[in-house]
């Protein structure tokens, strides 16, 4: 009877047969002798890579259920889309597990005006993310103790206008991670470096997926890249004398990659993520580089038809800086 449906159909309408329904909605059917099973699991594990938490350590709980939170506490999230785009996940996920709807429920109730202290607990642990951590692991996006925010004021514009301590502070984030972080500041990430200084960067992936990072400002020599934590001694290993030069560099799931580089091109570098969401979620900074000899061989001025926007917008164009 059902073919008999589908040649109907086919006769009036151009269809195409695409067997029996597997996948619908993000819920998966499986059919056996015993009758139709239904599940998430694509569904979870496609949400648990979008968010970084694939294969991290179980939590006992999906949410302290004695935390306090209220309306307008803390600062507002500047782009509450991503906030509002994993609680809706996360209501959906409640279909197969209902033991995470009370967590859910309770973030849910500020999706109108998500402030940080309902992704932010104790100053290092996303509240979203504990409830993704009791599904099956946790990670963190932010390096250091500073959440970047994206600036309405192009940095190296507000910087050239005299105005950059408005719109950035420099230095906010420690050479290295710390252990435990109790405070976290949202703003730019702008770290302020020597012009021709020499300087190492290692990148280190926890995660089950390949993470790519791109350095928009100059090249760099990638010069080590190994499985499991980096350590100072690593650096016996480096390729010191025929390393490659690039602008991205990979870091392979549990490992970790190092490269050197000269900061000896005058601008704002910009360190990022090639993956669009981790990079929105902390995984980005910026090196300003300044010529102390304010000299046209290292950087140009202003071009008189370049666009403003922001607070400089109507400021007056300021003089050539650079001679």
């Amino acid at each position: 009877m059902v073919d008999n449906v589908k040649l109907k159909h086919q006769s009036i309408f151009k269809l195409k047969i695409l067997g029996d329904l597997k996948f619908f909605l993000g819920l998966k059917l499986a059919r056996s002798k015993d009758g139709i099973s239904l599940t998430q699991r694509k569904y979870a594990i496609s949400s648990l890579e979008e968010t970084c938490y694939l294969g991290c350590k179980p939590a006992t709980t999906p949410m302290d259920v004695t935390l306090k939170l209220r309306a307008g506490e803390g600062d507002p999230v500047s782009n509450p889309f991503h906030y509002r785009r994993l609680i809706g996940r996360l209501m959906y996920l409640t279909i197969f597990r209902p033991d995470i709807t009370f967590a859910v429920v309770k973030l849910a109730q500020f999706m109108s005006d998500p402030h940080l202290p309902y992704i932010i607990k104790e100053g290092k642990n996303h509240q979203k993310r504990e409830i993704y951590i009791y599904r099956n692991g946790s990670c963190s996006y932010f390096r250091g103790d500073a959440l970047p925010l994206c600036s309405e004021t192009p940095l190296k514009l507000a910087q050239y206008y005299g105005v950059g301590d408005k719109v950035f502070q420099y230095n906010l984030i420690s050479d290295s991670p710390a252990e435990y972080i109790n405070k976290i500041t949202v703003a730019p990430n702008v770290l302020n470096a020597t012009f021709r200084d020499f300087v190492e960067i290692v990148f280190e992936n926890p995660t089950v997926s390949v993470q790519s990072y791109n350095l928009d400002g100059y090249s760099f020599f990638l010069v080590g890249m190994e499985e499991g934590r980096w350590s100072p001694d690593k650096r016996e290993n480096y390729n010191l004398l025929d390393a490659v030069s690039r602008h991205t560099v990979q870091v392979f799931p549990n490992s970790w990659s190092a490269i050197l580089l000269t900061f000896d091109n005058a601008g704002m570098w910009n360190l990022r993520s090639e993956n669009a969401e981790n990079r929105y979620l902390g995984q980005q900074m910026y090196v300003s580089v300044l010529s102390p000899e304010k000299s046209l061989r290292d950087e140009y001025n202003l071009p008189l038809t370049q666009q403003v926007c922001g607070i400089v917008k109507d400021m007056p164009v300021p003089a050539p800086v650079y001679h």
